[in-house]
This record gives C-alpha cells, structure tokens and sequence, in this order.
C-alpha cells in the first residue's frame, strides 16, 4: 500500500491574498512488484504508463540540452544514448550560446537596451 500525498485549492485566500491549500493523503495499492502491477491494470496500461513518463523525461532532457545551447542534432544524439530510469549527464552551459540564444527572443528595445549595458552603440 502506498501513500499518495496531495495538496488541493480550498477555493479561499488568506490575509495576503494567497491561495489556501489543504493537504489530503490517499492510500493505493500498486502491488510490491512489476507483475503485481501488470496484474493490477494490464501490461497494455503498464505500457502506456511507462511511455508516459518516459515522454516527460525526454521533454525535460530537450529543454535541459536546449537550454546549454545544443543543437537539434547534438539534443537528438543525447536522446538516442538515453535509456528511461538513467540519470542525465550534466551538461555544461555555454555562456555565450545561451546569450546568444536569450538575446534572440528579445524585442528590438530589449535588445538595444542589452547592447549600451555592454557598452555597444548601435
């Protein structure tokens, strides 16, 4: 048996007009092992739910190598070498990369503003 722990939205704010929480705890029965499980909800669902978390591990690798500047193929070649359950390698951030990259996604002014900061007049 297995505790779920939760917290949910009362619908009230407190004095500092925060959302008020209440924790609620539910007890399930996952079985004690893998074909317990399988047993438990089928091997078609347990499947389903293997793919499901590994689809938001590889999300979270993406944004990670994206994040430290990798290309598209450099992030695919990492996905490739990936296995679900295995820690990701730490990646080291290129600095100027992701410069480069942030500097993109900013408006025109942004950018001007960002350049006299560096002291580059346009």
């Amino acid at each position: 048996m297995e505790t779920i722990k939760t917290r949910i939205f009362t619908g009230q704010y407190d004095e500092n007009d925060k959302k008020v929480y209440e924790a609620v705890n539910v007890e399930y029965n996952f079985g004690e092992t893998l074909d317990d499980f399988v047993e438990l909800c089928s091997p078609e669902t347990t499947l389903s739910l293997a793919k499901s978390q590994a689809i938001v591990s590889i999300q979270g690798n993406v944004r990670r190598l994206s994040k430290a500047g990798k290309s598209a193929e450099e992030i695919q070649a990492e996905i490739n070498s990936w296995k679900p359950g295995q820690v990701a390698r730490r990646v080291a951030v290129d600095p100027q990369a992701a410069i480069v990259k942030q500097f993109a996604t900013m408006s025109p002014e942004e950018q001007a503003e960002f350049l006299a900061k560096l002291g580059i007049d346009q």
